[in-house]
């Protein structure tokens, strides 16, 4: 091999080696974990490799790309509320789903807050967000993935208990919130379930395959509200909301909505929840969704 030929040969693996970037798994444990660790191994390995104790920890040693695995436990705490991504386009995930790994924020703060220009790329999946004293998620002129989680009993003194998002004259929000259950959070003005707001056309949030029941607000929109904002909700329950289910600038399509909303696929009829007085929102075998899901 010539000189030039082995200089071209090492350009190219420096080139290739600089845009290879290995996703790397960031490990969390409340139970196990201390924050002083790595968080590259699952494990503790007995010296300074092993979870971190929280999910801002976490997310902290995170780089775009990377994911961070929660593991099972009730979260609460400085590090485990108003959670904040940071702009990273990371993916933050539980290991066995909602019901057994738990966000609480116990009275203050919020789950977690976008608020530095996130976007699609930051996933939030599989957790229940809580016990919230500013609602339970917030996203101001970012974006997220809001997939697969449970967002319960929060309260908030403004707009959106469950799920807030805004915008200011020249920010934007495009989230996505998928497959959620979004149950009994409180609006103090309105959206107690869930509010988009934008100053000047900048939020268009899509909420597909949700459940969102047993919300309420002081004033209006007790499920959820679009004002300056679009919602689409595709595929969705809305049900014993109180004031009202819907309100606002909201595109309704294939769902079914307690009192009716117009769109092309929308229906009536009671879900037949199989417990609601046990917050059990699975459906019954006779519910006439199971055509739908």
């Amino acid at each position: 091999m010539t000189l030039r030929e082995r200089i071209g040969l090492l350009g190219l693996i420096c080139a290739m080696t600089a845009n290879a970037y290995t996703q790397q798994t960031i490990y969390v444990n409340g139970t196990t974990g201390n924050d002083a660790w790595t968080g590259l191994c699952e494990v503790w390995d007995g010296g300074t490799c092993g979870p971190k104790a929280t999910i801002q920890a976490g997310i902290d040693a995170a780089v775009n790309g990377d994911a961070v695995l929660v593991g099972d436990g009730a979260y609460t705490g400085t590090g485990n509320k108003s959670i904040d991504f940071h702009g990273k386009a990371i993916t933050v995930r539980s290991v066995n789903g909602p019901d057994t790994c738990i966000i609480d924020c116990q009275g203050s703060g919020l789950g977690f807050d976008f608020h530095s220009g996130e976007t699609l790329a930051s996933v939030v999946k599989g957790f229940t967000v809580t016990g919230g004293g500013a609602g339970g998620m917030s996203c101001y002129n970012s974006s997220a993935s809001i997939l697969r989680c449970i967002i319960a009993y929060n309260v908030s003194d403004w707009n959106g208990g469950g799920i807030c998002l805004s915008t200011s004259m020249h920010g934007s929000c495009h989230t996505v919130i998928r497959d959620c259950l979004i149950v009994g959070n409180t609006g103090g003005c309105g959206g107690g379930g869930v509010y988009a707001y934008a100053s000047w056309y900048g939020t268009e949030a899509v909420m597909t395959g949700c459940t969102v029941v047993g919300n309420m607000c002081d004033h209006y929109d007790g499920g959820a509200a679009g004002y300056g904002g679009f919602l689409t909700v595709n595929g969705c329950i809305l049900w014993d909301n109180a004031p009202d289910q819907l309100d606002g600038w909201v595109t309704v399509l294939y769902s079914d909505i307690e009192g009716g909303w117009g769109g092309a696929g929308n229906i009536t009829d009671d879900p037949l929840f199989v417990d609601p007085n046990d917050a059990d929102y699975h459906l019954m075998a006779g519910s006439p969704l199971h055509r739908y899901r």
